[in-house]
């Protein structure tokens, strides 16, 4: 399981599992491949210019996450709570899937 330090830190990701992190500041220019976010908490964040490329997120709280020029390919989210998102920032011809997931507002 990978801490918080380590997100901050480095720049590229595979196959690696966040679990319970509660992320403060905005995250940019990451790349992250086969990852799972599990109970992630990362409300009003700013991820810019990153790219997730088959990850799944599981019981995340992402209200209010900005996604600008975020590239999304094959991204599940599972049970996670994404109120207030503008989805309109997000790189060209996502693949993103949604189960259960609040998406109002």
């Amino acid at each position: 399981m990978s801490t918080i330090e380590h997100l901050l830190q480095e720049s590229v990701f595979d196959e690696e599992t966040f679990e319970r992190l509660q992320l403060a500041s905005p995250v940019f220019e990451k790349e992250f491949t086969n990852c799972t976010f599990r109970g992630l908490k990362a409300e009003t964040i700013i991820w810019k210019n990153v790219r997730f490329e088959d990850c799944t997120f599981e019981n995340c709280e992402l209200t209010r996450a900005q996604f600008p020029h975020t590239r999304f390919a094959g991204a599940t989210f599972r049970g996670c709570k994404l109120m207030g998102i503008d989805w309109s920032s997000i790189a060209a011809n996502p693949t993103l899937s949604f189960d259960a997931c609040d998406l109002r507002y």
